[in-house]
């Protein structure tokens, strides 16, 4: 049998090897996919308030019903000293304290309450449906005019009530100041009476905030990040028996931290579906 020519050789390798790169490739992008920058909306509210269920809740669910991926994290507060709402816990409450919301009417920070983030920017509003109509329209700027500067791929496995979270990322841009994240839990189609509830799904929640990982300002995951420089993190938890597991998204918040002004800044998120059918949601 005659041994194959030099050139037959070469030819071969060289084909091997780029068999070989476009591999990687296709393994590079199965892992991360293509990334859109994704505002997060914080929106404050609460069942016992008759201005969140006639106002409030039927505009956000019009807008969900607009962006159906959109990051909305409904957070649910007690009234001080009086009604008990009961999708509330201490994340929401710890969270409402974090960004200065209140429940009271006189407030300038009064309840319904709206948090819009992206990457530079923050911003908050008393509610109004004008309002959510201009973070409709800020949102498709976003999408459209902000690149994303890190994929991120979400793979839970749930034993039990017990949660693991791994967590990959890959940076599209250098980041020479250190990178943090934080993890939101939250669920959707959940039952609680909702006052004045004037929605196309009345007493039906979504985007609830069940529980809030790591602190609410993140986690230091990379002290600085190259273009290209990937990674991955990972975090456990468990999950309360009441809260309906193919329900459940978890939320990434990345940040980084302002070199100038010395304050953390919001960047990007992604969300992940807890059922084993569905192991990440693209962007």
């Amino acid at each position: 049998m005659k041994k194959p020519s030099l050139f037959v050789s070469l030819f071969l390798g060289v084909l091997l090897l780029s068999s070989c790169e476009k591999a990687e490739e296709e393994i590079i992008e199965e892992t991360f996919p293509e990334a859109v920058m994704e505002p997060v909306i914080f929106n404050f509210t609460g069942t016992w308030s008759g201005l969140c269920g006639s106002v409030s809740k039927p505009s956000l669910d019009s807008f969900r019903l607009q962006y159906p991926n959109a990051n909305v994290i409904n957070c649910h507060l007690n009234q001080a000293g009086g009604l008990v709402d009961p999708l509330s816990n201490p994340s929401s409450e710890g969270l409402a304290g974090f960004y200065n919301i209140s429940v009271h009417p006189d407030s300038a920070y009064a309840l319904p309450y709206l948090y819009f983030t992206y990457d530079g920017f923050l911003g908050g509003l008393n509610y109004s449906g004008i309002n959510y109509a201009a973070v409709s329209s800020t949102e498709l700027w976003v999408k459209q005019n902000k690149p994303a500067a890190i994929a991120l791929k979400l793979s839970p496995s749930i034993s039990g009530s017990q949660l693991d979270l791994e967590v990959k990322y890959k940076a599209i841009y250098a980041f020479p100041m250190p990178v943090y994240y934080s993890i939101v839990l939250t669920e959707n189609n959940v039952s609680a009476t909702q006052t004045n509830d004037l929605s196309s799904s009345p007493n039906l929640h979504s985007d609830v905030l069940r529980k809030y990982l790591k602190d609410y300002n993140g986690e230091l995951f990379a002290n600085n990040l190259n273009a290209g420089d990937a990674g991955s993190f990972s975090v456990s938890t468990p999950l309360d028996a009441d809260w309906n597991q193919e329900n459940m998204y978890a939320t990434v918040v990345i940040w980084y931290l302002d070199p100038v002004y010395g304050k953390m800044v919001h960047l990007c998120l992604s969300y992940a579906c807890l059922l084993f059918e569905v192991p990440y949601r693209d962007w």
